[in-house]
């Protein structure tokens, strides 16, 4: 569990990644006397960001090329709550890969605060 994957290209696992689910909005009014009404179906993985202290240069030349929005949707695969197995599902990457600092670490380069905006497009269970 020391990685997630992308387009199945193994990466080392976030500092942070929280993949919480939400209600799948299709249709939504405000009604005259001020309340909300709502179409749900089913559920979706909420917007995230994936966060990472340091990666090593070939990792995040990975993330750059396998989660270029113009290629559209890749896969993302990672270890679901209390789960032994991967769990798959589309992502887009939203905006660009936000890095901080390069430096030399044993002969090999080294990026430092990697910030990675994601969605999901899929909605699950109708």
């Amino acid at each position: 569990m020391d990685f997630i994957k992308v387009n199945g290209n193994r990466i080392p696992y976030p500092n942070s990644m929280e993949m919480n689910q939400a209600p799948n909005i299709v249709n939504e009014v405000v009604t005259m006397n001020g309340n909300t009404q709502a179409d749900i179906n089913g559920w979706k993985y909420q917007d995230t960001t994936l966060n990472w202290d340091y990666l090593e240069e070939r990792y995040l030349n990975t993330l750059l090329t396998e989660t270029d929005p113009l290629h559209g949707p890749f896969e993302l695969s990672f270890y679901g709550p209390g789960e032994n197995t991967y769990k798959t599902v589309n992502a887009i990457r939203v905006g660009r890969i936000v890095v901080k600092t390069r430096f030399k670490r044993n002969g090999v380069i080294v990026w430092t605060g990697i910030r990675l905006d994601l969605q999901f497009p899929e909605a699950y269970g109708g």
